[in-house]
C-alpha cells in the first residue's frame, strides 16, 4: 500500500502480544513489515534479539541500512533543569527532570539540539528523527511509484536550522509531562504502559531529588503485564521502606474507565504482594483529589500506567 522514501525502526519491546506475538523476535519481524526491496532503513542498535531480526530482513531485502548512533551525545555536560509547564500555564518553569540539551554536528555544521522533551530515551527518538532529516535533504532519484515522485531531484530543503527548530517545537503531550498549580504539590504524567515504559519512566524517576515526596497514581489495563510493572515502580514509593526519605511516599490506585481495566483488587494485590502499602479511590477524579490531599505542597504526583489513565488525568488537572 505504501511505497515510503525511508523506513524507520524505533525501539521495540513486549507490546501488544496477542496482535503481534510473544518474543521480541516475532514483534521485530512485524515490524519489519514496512522495509521495502533496496529502500532505506534507518534504526539504532537495541536488544540482541531486534538486532537479528532486523539484520534477517535487510539482507533478504537488499537494503541500504543507516544507524542513527552518529547522533547520540557520548557526553552531556551541564543539562539544563527543565520541563516546560502545560501550555495552560504561564511561561516555562524549572522542573524536576533535566532537559536535553547538547551541541551536535551534522554534514560538518553545528546543530544545537533544544529539546522540551525530558527523560534519557528521548535522545535515541531524536537521534532517528535528525538521522531521517539528513537522509531526506541528501535523497536523490526518484521511487518506483510515481504517485510518490519528489520534485526535487537533489533532496528536500531541509537546514539545520529547519532541524533545530522542529526538535525545539515538539510537544509530546502524556510524556514526562508536567503540570505545575500555585498551590499543592506538582503532577508529572507519563504513559508508562508497559514493561519497557515503566523501565523508562524509573530511569527518570531515578532523576528526581532524593527527598522530594511523591505519590504514585497507577491504574493500568488487565491485558498489560501488572505484575512486572508494579515491581519495577512500586518499590520507589514504598513508605515502609527503611529509607528515611520514602516513608512520606504514597500509592493510590484507581480504575480506569474502560472494559479493558484492571480490577481495583488485582492492583492492591500487586502491591502486597511486594510487601508495599497502598491507597485505592473510587474512580479517576477522587484518586487525584487523594494523590494531592497526601502529597506536600513540596512533592510529586506521578500519574502513570495507561494511554487512557492519563489522558483522564490530563483533563481532571486542566480543571484545577
Amino acid at each position: 500500500m505504501v511505497d515510503p522514501l525511508l523506513s524507520i525502526l524505533t525501539d521495540i519491546a513486549l507490546d501488544h502480544q496477542d496482535y503481534l506475538g510473544n518474543t521480541i523476535a516475532e514483534i521485530t519481524r512485524e515490524k519489519a513489515g514496512i522495509l521495502r526491496p533496496n529502500g532505506t532503513l534507518i534504526t539504532l542498535p537495541q536488544h540482541p534479539e531486534a538486532n537479528q531480526a532486523i539484520g534477517e530482513a535487510a539482507a533478504t531485502l537488499n537494503l541500504r541500512a543507516i544507524n542513527a548512533a552518529a547522533y547520540i551525545p557520548t557526553n552531556v555536560p551541564g543539562q539544563t533543569a527543565g520541563v516546560p509547564r502545560h501550555p495552560g500555564t504561564a511561561g516555562q518553569e524549572a522542573g524536576p527532570l533535566p532537559a536535553n540539551h547538547y551541541i551536535l554536528t551534522l554534514d560538518g555544521e553545528t546543530l544545537e539540539v533544544d529539546s522540551p522533551l525530558s527523560g534519557h530515551h528521548q535522545q535515541r527518538n531524536i537521534a532517528l528523527a535528525i538521522a531521517a532529516a539528513a537522509e531526506l535533504r541528501n535523497y536523490k532519484g526518484y521511487k518506483l511509484s510515481e504517485i510518490r515522485q519528489i520534485s526535487n531531484q537533489n533532496g528536500y530543503k531541509i537546514t539545520n536550522t529547519h532541524i533545530e527548530t522542529g526538535i525545539r517545537n515538539t510537544h509530546w503531550p502524556g510524556r514526562l509531562e508536567l503540570f505545575t498549580f500555585p498551590e499543592g504539590p506538582q503532577l508529572l504524567l507519563d504513559v508508562a504502559h508497559n514493561p519497557a515504559g515503566a523501565w523508562t519512566l524509573r530511569a527518570a524517576i531515578a532523576q528526581l531529588p532524593e527527598a522530594q515526596p511523591r505519590t504514585l497514581l497507577f491504574s493500568c489495563l488487565r491485558d498489560k503485564d501488572l505484575k512486572e510493572m508494579g515491581q519495577i515502580l512500586f518499590p520507589l514509593f514504598d513508605a515502609s521502606s527503611t529509607d528515611p526519605e520514602r516513608r512520606k511516599d504514597h500509592i493510590v490506585f484507581a480504575p480506569i474507565d474502560n472494559p479493558r481495566a484492571a480490577h481495583i483488587e488485582d492492583l492492591l494485590a500487586a502491591a502486597h504482594a511486594l510487601d508495599i502499602p497502598a491507597h485505592a479511590a473510587p474512580h479517576l477524579a477522587a484518586a487525584l483529589a487523594q494523590a494531592r490531599a497526601l502529597t506536600p505542597s513540596e512533592g510529586l504526583i506521578i500519574a502513570t500506567g495507561s494511554v487512557y489513565l492519563v489522558g483522564e488525568i490530563r483533563r481532571l488537572a486542566g480543571e484545577l
